[in-house]
């Protein structure tokens, strides 16, 4: 896949979890009742994409990203892509924190019986993923592409 590629599934990923978020019922509280997991599961898959295109556009083909010790380690992923030049923004590895250990385990898939699950703070992560998605269509150039600025 490009780096294009993996944007742009990212991009809908996150696009999917605000439209959740701001049709459920439950976010005047910030729970989410019912869709907690596919909430989060979103996130994760957003962030996992938005890194692999940035590294997929500095030189790592899609094989070695599916692989170890990539695949869907947000930390290892995260890692990287600061080793690449990612620009941090405040909030980032916090965010890549705590949703690592349930996206690389499969956690937000396939609920773990007995398990606490901790509540992302969801206007904090949209507000991350939006300042990740501004600094990856940067540098590959999707909006370019289409004559417009960063982020559309």
């Amino acid at each position: 896949m490009s780096a294009l590629g993996y944007y742009s599934a990212g991009k809908d990923y996150v696009e999917a979890a605000k439209v959740i978020w701001l049709r459920s019922p439950e976010r005047q509280h910030l729970g989410l009742g019912k869709f907690f997991l596919p909430m989060h599961m979103l996130l994760g898959f957003s962030l996992e994409l938005f890194l692999k295109a940035w590294l997929r556009d500095t030189g790592l083909s899609s094989q070695i990203l599916r692989r170890d010790p990539y695949g869907h380690d947000l930390q290892e992923l995260y890692a990287e892509a600061l080793r690449r030049d990612f620009p941090a923004v405040p909030s980032q590895a916090d965010l890549v924190e705590h949703l690592a250990v349930e996206h690389g385990e499969y956690g937000y898939r396939y609920m773990k019986e007995g398990h606490t699950y901790t509540l992302t703070n969801l206007p904090l992560a949209f507000g991350v993923l939006e300042a990740i998605n501004l600094q990856v269509d940067n540098r590959i150039g999707a909006s370019a592409g289409y004559g417009l600025p960063p982020g559309h």
